[in-house]
């Protein structure tokens, strides 16, 4: 290498320079080193090592910018990928490690305790959609205590287990359409002495009323729900308003009352490859209608399997093969409902539209999120079980 006394050029068998202080013919102090691949360190040195404030460019666009402790990301900084994901916070032996705060590029947003890489001890994730889960970590899974909230407004505290939730994978949809199947039988089965207490009443005079209201206050919509959402609600209101007034009129039979979970969507289904090995949310089982709880679930779960699998041509058949695996497996005698199993999905998605309007009316706007995705479940209902 060139030799230097307290400043000057040293150039490395590898083709890389470092131009800044030296001690002993090392880097020391401040100095900007450069590989011929693109590289780049900017920032302070010790015994040839970068120790202290620097900043670590790549060709790609990477950057990292922080503290260094021996050619090592140690204490804190932020790294920033090319793909726009970015973490922000503590660092160990060159691995998060802390407290920090890690973005993807979807904008997925997990805030919490790391270890040695991976998310582990208490975090916060926020995903794009509005869903976001409070709790324990361990080994970059949800693990332990914990707290999720859906974009239907409800709420899971309890114990998490190392899974995936259904994802939509098509190697899960058979044993997922069995799981409820058999979650409705057991319920049907339960002793009397254990049901729950809680009875969800559905009232359809109510819902319509809260509808009819929301329509004669149009003009004020931007006032009450914001420009987005009045914006959407314009645009859909004569489709919203038709699908209204036949659940109105259509008397449906929603078939006899048990205890059953209301709310099978594809966040309460742990799975471990394709085995369900977990079902969540027991607070969801009360004493309704089984045809307000299963077509909504349903909904939900086509949806998932739609969404992940882009290549299926027709939502159609997915809907009319879960319908009569349902005739085929349930013990339910009476299964005459299943005939409004379109109305009745819709008629569940109203239900929480309206409570969305009434929290609204109130002088609250947190629910707004879930607007657009019901809206989006009336339609979606139409397609799948249009049989």
């Amino acid at each position: 290498m060139n030799k230097s006394s307290s400043s000057g050029k040293v150039i490395f068998s590898d083709k890389s320079v470092y131009v800044g202080e030296l001690e002993n013919e090392l880097p020391n102090g401040y100095g900007v080193w450069t590989h011929p691949n693109g590289e780049e360190y900017k920032g302070q040195w010790s015994d040839g090592k970068e120790n202290g404030a620097g900043v670590y460019s790549y060709p790609d666009g990477g950057e990292y910018s922080g503290n260094f402790v021996d050619g090592l990301r140690e204490g804190s900084g932020i790294w920033s990928h090319p793909d726009g994901s970015k973490y922000h916070g503590s660092w160990s032996k060159g691995k998060f490690h802390g407290k920090g705060i890690f973005i993807w590029t979807d904008q997925k947003k997990y805030d919490g305790d790391w270890n040695n890489g991976v998310q582990e001890g208490i975090g916060k994730t926020n995903y794009p959609d509005g869903r976001e889960y409070l709790g324990e970590y361990k080994n970059g899974e949800e693990n332990g205590y914990g707290e999720w909230s859906d974009l239907d407004g409800q709420t899971y505290r309890g114990e998490f287990k190392d899974g995936e939730y259904f994802s939509g994978k098509k190697n899960q949809f058979n044993k997922l359409m069995e799981l409820t199947t058999r979650t409705s039988n057991i319920l049907l089965r339960l002793p009397k002495e254990i049901h729950p207490k809680l009875n969800l009443k559905y009232e359809i005079d109510k819902i319509y009323t809260i509808f009819k209201k929301t329509e004669t206050l149009c003009l004020d919509w931007k006032n009450i729900f914001g420009i987005k959402i009045s914006t959407l609600l314009n645009n859909n209101w004569n489709k919203i308003s038709k699908i209204c007034e036949t659940v109105k009129s259509s008397n449906i039979d929603a078939g006899p009352i048990f205890p059953t979970h209301y709310d099978l969507h594809p966040h309460n289904f742990l799975f471990n490859g394709s085995n369900p090995i977990c079902l969540l949310d027991f607070e969801s089982i009360v004493k309704i209608p089984v045809g307000f709880s299963i077509p909504y679930s349903v909904l939900k779960q086509c949806r998932q399997l739609i969404s992940f699998n882009k290549e299926f041509k027709s939502a159609s058949l997915i809907g009319e093969k879960y319908m009569d695996f349902l005739i085929e497996n349930l013990e339910i005698n009476d299964l005459k409902w299943i005939d409004n199993f379109k109305t009745l999905a819709q008629t569940e998605t109203l239900r929480r539209i309206a409570n969305v309007f009434m929290i609204n009316y109130q002088g609250n706007k947190d629910w707004n999120k879930v607007l657009p995705m019901l809206i989006s479940n009336l339609k979606e209902a139409e397609v799948l079980f249009n049989k």
